[in-house]
């Protein structure tokens, strides 16, 4: 039978500005089984699991795990504090900012805090609470400078007069186990579907002889 055709391609950005393999591993994602589209994000760089990171796949009748990661918590999200603008203290909110150790652990205290207002069980995961993760997760006080729709950045909350928190948090420890423990529960699936087949082959090969 003839190979199913490639997934269709495309990429959000200049192809100069992006590497190479990062594309080359978003073409080689397109031949998987039943792939319909692989797109390329402005932030498409090499994935370390043959596997690009920065993309997004749409794909009929099957799940990839590897292609969703272990970084399934990440995400953005902008919150609009009550500081003013117009009483910026920068170097020493940067400073409180990185006091937090933001890509560590959560410290004791953090975590009384967090489990106290979010009614949160304890966890093997606890120390990752409060936290945004290595790599290019951040947290970024941001201040908005100027408007081009008005409804809609009124619909949002948002404020010129107030300034904003930026946050690029990753999963940590909890995004590997659920990947790990997702593909461990595919495998098994697997494994007793193909011993459930070669049983089968076998019953109906001992009939077929004994007729």
């Amino acid at each position: 039978a003839a190979a199913a055709a490639a997934a269709e391609v495309w990429v959000v950005a200049d192809k100069s500005e992006v590497e190479k393999e990062a594309v080359t591993q978003l073409e080689a994602t397109a031949k998987l089984p039943h792939m319909r589209y692989c797109a390329g994000m402005p932030d498409l760089h090499v994935g370390s699991n043959r596997f690009p990171v920065g993309a997004v796949f749409a794909a009929e009748k099957v799940v990839y795990p590897a292609l969703i990661g272990n970084d399934i918590g990440c995400g953005m999200a902008l919150h609009t504090l009550d500081l003013k603008t117009d009483h910026i203290k920068l170097d020493k909110w940067c400073q409180r900012l990185m006091d937090c150790n933001l890509d560590g652990e959560s410290t004791e205290e953090m975590l009384g805090d967090l489990r106290k207002e979010y009614q949160l069980p304890v966890s093997e995961f606890d120390g990752s609470l409060g936290t945004v993760g290595g790599g290019n997760h951040f947290a970024e006080l941001q201040q908005v400078e100027e408007v081009h729709d008005e409804e809609a950045f009124q619909a949002l909350g948002l404020s010129q007069s107030r300034l904003c928190l930026l946050v690029h948090s990753g999963s940590r420890g909890l995004g590997h186990a659920v990947l790990n423990a997702t593909i461990g529960k595919g495998k098994a699936t697997s494994a007793a579907a193909a011993a459930a087949a070669a049983q089968s082959a076998t019953v109906d090969s001992a009939g077929a002889s004994a007729s």
